[in-house]
């Protein structure tokens, strides 16, 4: 056979089986976009200090606003057989969405610094051959109460914001593996999954010596920071409920002969039952710490520690319900969340900050591809009271609280 009808021949089977393949393979499209109208008012609680009548006047100055938001995500689902599919998403900041202006509308003079957020949202493969699953890039997360903290924490520093400002925010998925296993797939259902990725990769630094052009290589001492997310879904009938438990290495890192590290754990769980076919009502709870018990110079000085112990926890509780009503369905959500500093001098002091957030939403269909939903939301941020020495346990000048109320009204088209 000649080296053409061999080339021939070659390239028709590659061609049988890529169609082979290609009937197999099954993609989906889809997409959706999001405008809200906004109006906000925000009020602030405030305590100015009064020198001349020696005293605290109360102020409550408050504004108004109205803007346009606008959300957006688009993607393709491919599965191949019933053990493989893959995803892949990206859109913007879906719940806390961009702001309507000039440059997001391609302006001519803003186009060189347009604040459009396009990211991915979504990258993985998923392969299943029944006794468990392997899922592998961007993968879906969902928070279980931990997750929320965790990200306030990333994002604020501290935690109590994840009563509005929660895992939602990250488009519920992370970079990582996630692996999970199914025990039981009876009346009731348990598995267990872990998810791990890194937080902060330990570094490498290096030289070339220009003489000799021998490398020198140094380690960053510290430890990678690393992230664990352990999970245990379980189901009854109506009723599920999933554990969750977080684990971060080396949170903090002593840059010193000790090498010491601070670890943050977090627990949490997430847990909803379908009352009927119109009702269903869920709850989470989060709890999350760290301290400096790992870090923390020891040393005394007349039987004083030079660094006293010291760290925080925060706090998330969560409840909501949907209803179905008349031609829509009814959602209410309230959440509470703090956190606290604490430190241990001659005994332990603390101070508190809380969030408490209310959201009430009505949607329902003008089409089956359009949502239309009114929408208000509350938010009261609580921040702790201090104590100025110099003037006599007067409350220093500072904001008692924020609240805030916003009212939307929704248009979702999706395909």
């Amino acid at each position: 056979m000649s080296i053409r009808k061999k080339l021939v021949v070659a390239g028709v089977a590659v061609l049988m089986v890529v169609s082979a393949a290609m009937a197999e393979l099954k993609v989906t499209p889809y997409g959706a976009a999001q405008y809200r109208l906004r109006f906000q008012h925000n009020s602030f609680d405030n305590e100015q200090y009064d020198a001349e009548n020696d005293r605290n006047v109360s102020q409550a100055p408050g504004t108004f606003d109205y803007t346009h938001r606008l959300s957006y995500r688009m993607g393709v689902r491919a599965t191949f057989d019933d053990q493989f599919s893959a995803q892949f998403q990206i859109g913007n900041d879906w719940n806390a969405s961009e702001n309507v202006n000039w440059t997001s509308n391609n302006g001519p003079s803003g186009r060189a610094n347009a604040d459009r957020q396009l990211y991915l949202h979504l990258a993985y493969g998923r392969w299943n051959p029944g006794f468990m699953f392997i899922e592998a890039g961007k993968v879906p997360l969902s928070s279980n109460g931990t997750l929320d903290l965790l990200y306030a924490r990333q994002t604020t520093g501290s935690y109590e914001s994840a009563a509005f400002n929660g895992w939602g925010d990250m488009n519920n998925s992370a970079v990582g593996l996630k692996v999970g296993v199914p025990i039981l797939q009876d009346d009731f259902k348990l598995g267990v999954e872990l998810f791990h990725s890194m937080l902060n990769p330990r570094s490498f630094t290096g030289s070339i010596d220009a003489e000799t052009t021998e490398r020198d290589i140094e380690q960053n001492p510290r430890p990678h920071e690393m992230l664990f997310v352990l999970t245990v879904p379980m189901q009854s009938g109506p009723l599920r409920i999933t554990p969750e438990f977080t684990f971060i290495t080396s949170r903090e890192y002593a840059n010193d002969s000790t090498g010491g590290v601070d670890h943050e754990m977090l627990f949490g769980a997430n847990a909803s039952y379908k009352v009927n076919d119109g009702v269903t009502v869920n709850a989470n709870v989060g709890y999350g710490m760290m301290s400096n018990s790992g870090t923390r110079d020891e040393t005394e000085i007349a039987g004083v520690a030079i660094e006293p112990k010291m760290g925080f926890n925060g706090l998330l509780i969560g409840v909501g319900t949907s209803i179905k009503a008349g031609p829509g369905t009814l959602q209410l959500a309230f959440n509470y969340a703090n956190t606290t500093e604490w430190i241990d001098v001659t005994g332990i002091d603390d101070i508190t900050t809380s969030y408490t957030y209310g959201d009430i939403r009505y949607a329902f269909k003008l089409h089956d591809r359009v949502t239309f939903t009114p929408r208000y939301r509350f938010y009261l941020y609580g921040f702790p009271e201090e104590t100025v020495g110099n003037q006599a346990g007067n409350i220093s000048a500072h904001t008692h609280s924020r609240f805030d109320n916003r009212f939307e009204l929704t248009l979702d088209m999706s395909f």
